[in-house]
Order: structure tokens, then sequence, then C-alpha cells
């Protein structure tokens, strides 16, 4: 017993607590901002999709696998050799504007989803310098 009438328990046991459990909770916690979204993978498989606002993540069991704006971005196309239809050489560029609708289809569906997006970008870039003649 204390001198000034506070336990041990009182005087060590509960702060140390209130700080575990505080740590515990800002971990377990995770903020996304307005214009992302988050997918969550529970025990290595897909198990939600977190919107703008604060979300509870299990530490042990989940984890964050994918974060990813929904707004719209702008890429830039390098310049490109193209051929037209009579053989003559033109370097073209592109800037492509995309917005990811479907975040599972992005995450899952395709390994590198900014590399699919510029390769497909160039092929198409490519297909219709290949239509015009000069």
């Amino acid at each position: 017993r204390s001198i000034c009438g506070i336990s041990p328990i009182t005087k060590y046991v509960l702060p140390a607590t209130c700080i575990a459990g505080g740590l515990c909770v800002s971990t377990c916690l995770k903020v996304v901002t307005s214009g992302d979204e988050c997918l969550v993978e529970r025990l290595g498989r897909y198990h939600r999709r977190l919107g703008p606002g604060w979300h509870w993540i299990w530490k042990p069991f989940e984890t964050v696998s994918f974060h990813v704006t929904i707004r719209e971005f702008v890429m830039d196309v390098p310049p490109q050799q193209c051929y037209t239809l009579d053989n003559a050489p033109i370097q073209a560029d592109a800037v492509v504007f995309l917005k990811i609708t479907n975040v599972e289809a992005a995450r899952y569906n395709v390994e590198d989803v900014n590399n699919a997006i510029m390769n497909l970008c160039l092929t198409q870039l490519r297909e219709e310098v290949g239509k015009l003649t000069l």
C-alpha cells in the first residue's frame, strides 16, 4: 500500500493498460480520404472494400492490399515511332484521362494496372496512326 493511498495496481497497471489499448486502437484504425478506396484482405483472401471514412482493421488477420484513387487522373503516353498506311514514319504521343471504376478488377484481374493501361493506349495509338495516309 502506498503512502498516498493509491494502490500499485492503479498506479502502474492502469496507465500501462491505457497506453497498450491506445496503441492497439491507433494501429487498427485506417482512415481513407475522400476520393480514395482500399481493398482489405483477410488471411490472404479478398474480404471487403473500404470507402472514405474511418475503418477498423484487425491487424493480425486483415491487411490493406490495394489503395487507389477513384478520381480521374492523367497518364502521359510517351512519343512513339508509328507508320502510316503509306509507310511514312510519324512520332505520335498522347495524353490519356482515366478513372478506375472497379477497384476489385483493377487489383485482381491485372498484375500492373498502370502498365496495362499504358500498353493498351500505345496499341490503340499505333493502330489509329496506321490507318492514316499522308
